[in-house]
């Protein structure tokens, strides 16, 4: 008889939405395997997939015996006053804000009348939903957070108050990351370099271990013959900074590539606003895509412009899958099976940034060497074969 896990997480798991999604979703079908799953959801009401809902939860029903979704309604003041608590009391607002008490009180009846044996939290800002629930936990940390909060500090100006909140969000963060072995039997996260930042700060090391993300070659087509010319620029703009990397590349990058006698277009996909607006025909803003696949086959280069942020970018991988070659910041490719020149493009510089889009859409023995390194890169290190192996690995102390 299979063992019970309750799997808690900030949003719906999907296979092709996004890559904190995308690595819920198959972390979840591989777990399913090995254990009885019961599936709980937090998410805001009336967000972006609520038109695709029921499809994603249909598909989610394969995996798991039971499917529970809390929702909360936006209230500005409410998080207003979990703000100001957080400054008060000395707590993290990224923690505090997603903790809502009758949504943990019916955690913990379902743990106790269901005998649940394994609590698995899919992101860091869920960890206060395992206060008082004495069975196994399991984080999978997505990101190391008091980098991501550090990061996003240095890229905004002294007179930006925002400056000051995640610097005190930084050290609020590093103190919970440094004691993630302590409260829980098991830490994954998304890459070696992660694990590593995470290794320093925490006593017990055996219990932090690294699991790539993988994706279902199965259900990713390679692209045979890119549609020339369209750059793709793909990400959740309300995400800090994804919406930073994209005004950046405007402002520095674009204007250079005006200047090339080129034909091509930027094709911006993403949900959330970039509070600019954009007057260029060579410039779409297509916002939320339901349908991902189309948006790929447009696509002939995809923009990774980075400069902030923790984790793995997911399409990237998604994007050695299709053979779609990529030109990335340093950070944007972070934790990445990658070097510059072989398998993608690396730039951290306007000009840099510039050229190794023009080497690309002008010479294509350059893009197809990349797009053919980049595709044996993702069959390598980020198809499957090899992912199930881990997953019994690490979760053979649960069974």
């Amino acid at each position: 008889m299979k063992k019970k896990l309750l799997f808690l997480t900030d949003m719906i798991p999907s296979k092709s939405i996004s890559g904190a999604r995308i690595r819920n979703y198959f972390i979840l079908q591989k777990l399913s395997k090995i254990f009885e799953v019961y599936l709980f959801c937090i998410k805001r009401k009336q967000s972006v997939e609520e038109s695709l809902e029921e499809q994603l939860l249909e598909d989610l029903r394969n995996y798991t015996r039971e499917i529970y979704i809390y929702r909360f309604k936006r209230n500005l003041f409410i998080f207003l006053i979990k703000f100001l608590k957080s400054l008060i009391l000395g707590k993290s607002y990224f923690i505090e804000r997603l903790f809502f008490k009758d949504f943990h009180k019916k955690i913990k009846e379902f743990v106790k009348r269901e005998k649940i044996d394994v609590l698995y939290l899919a992101q860091l800002n869920l960890i206060n939903y395992g206060r008082g629930i004495k069975i196994k936990k399991v984080l999978d940390n997505h990101n190391v957070h008091f980098k991501l909060t550090d990061r996003i500090k240095n890229t905004l100006s002294f007179l930006d108050f925002k400056k000051y909140f995640f610097k005190i969000e930084s050290f609020k963060l590093k103190k919970i990351e440094s004691k993630l072995s302590e409260n829980f039997e098991l830490v994954l996260c998304v890459s070696e370099f992660d694990r590593n930042l995470l290794l320093k700060l925490n006593k017990n090391k055996e219990k932090i271990k690294s699991l790539p993300i993988f994706l279902n070659s199965g259900t990713i087509k390679y692209i045979e013959k890119p549609k020339k010319s369209n750059l793709l620029c793909l990400g959740d703009l309300k995400w800090l900074p994804n919406k930073h990397g994209v005004l950046w590349f405007l402002k520095n990058v674009y204007p250079l590539l005006e200047k090339e006698n080129l034909d091509f277009n930027l094709n911006i996909v993403g949900d959330g606003s970039l509070g600019i607006k954009i007057k260029d025909k060579r410039i779409n803003f297509l916002g939320f895509r339901k349908d991902i696949d189309e948006v790929w086959r447009n696509s002939y280069i995809l923009i990774v412009p980075l400069f902030s942020g923790s984790g793995v970018r997911v399409k990237i991988i998604e994007a050695f899958a299709r053979g779609i070659p990529v030109v990335s910041t340093s950070i944007g490719c972070e934790g990445l099976k990658v070097k510059d020149g072989e398998n993608i493009m690396i730039a951290n510089e306007p000009l840099d940034f510039r050229n190794k889009i023009v080497f690309l859409l002008k010479d294509e023995k350059i893009y197809e060497n990349i797009r053919q390194n980049a595709f044996l890169t993702f069959k390598k290190y980020y198809s499957e074969t090899s992912y199930e192996e881990k997953i019994l690995d690490y979760f053979k102390y649960f069974l």
